[in-house]
């Protein structure tokens, strides 16, 4: 079936990808600079797809500060990673996929650059409140990160800091026990 609607219906994951990358990079929003996708068919269906864009230099993924509490300048981090994450939304951008593997972060001198990668699930639209904090779930953090994340938001965006608290909580509780549920049942299906 995918085969049908990646030929005929949809775009390609390497070919939303492609266009995503441009459409970012005119919002000044760093991600790799495309260079362009390539589509394989056969029998005129769809098999696969690749995206290629330039290599970034980077030092590490914000996995590696949102996890490790003892790194240096770890606070400072995060901090300009949620300023990052505000300037998306306030340019209307919601990563799908705003995972701790798909934030690149770049040190510079005294400060931090950021640039988003697995860019194929991206949306432009308003970003409310509940999406915003929605968009920290898949981060999969502790507690003390999440409302550390909050206030810094709250700060920035003028919204309640409480309500960030709240909803950031709310939405990493509703998509860890979304992924709880479901092991449940496969484990239950396949007995693994």
């Amino acid at each position: 079936m995918n085969q049908i609607v990646y030929a005929y219906i949809r775009n390609s994951k390497a070919k939303k990808s492609y266009l995503n990358a441009i459409e970012l990079i005119k919002l000044s929003i760093s991600t790799p600079k495309p260079i362009g996708y390539i589509e394989f068919y056969r029998y005129k269906l769809f098999k696969e797809s690749f995206y290629v864009s330039e290599f970034v230099e980077y030092n590490f993924t914000i996995r590696e500060p949102l996890r490790n509490k003892t790194l240096k300048n770890r606070e400072k981090i995060i901090k300009e990673f949620v300023r990052f994450t505000y300037n998306l939304h306030q340019k209307g951008v919601f990563h799908k996929d705003f995972s701790a593997g798909n934030t690149l972060v770049i040190i510079k001198e005294d400060s931090y650059d950021f640039s988003i990668v697995d860019i194929n699930r991206l949306e432009l639209k308003t970003i409310t409140l509940d999406l915003a904090m929605k968009n920290f779930d898949k981060l999969w953090l502790d507690e003390d990160t999440l409302i550390f994340i909050a206030k810094e938001y709250a700060k920035l965006s003028g919204y309640n800091e409480e309500e960030c608290i709240n909803k950031i909580i709310f939405y990493d509780k509703k998509l860890k026990d979304f992924v709880q549920k479901r092991r449940k049942i496969k484990k239950g299906i396949f007995g693994k």
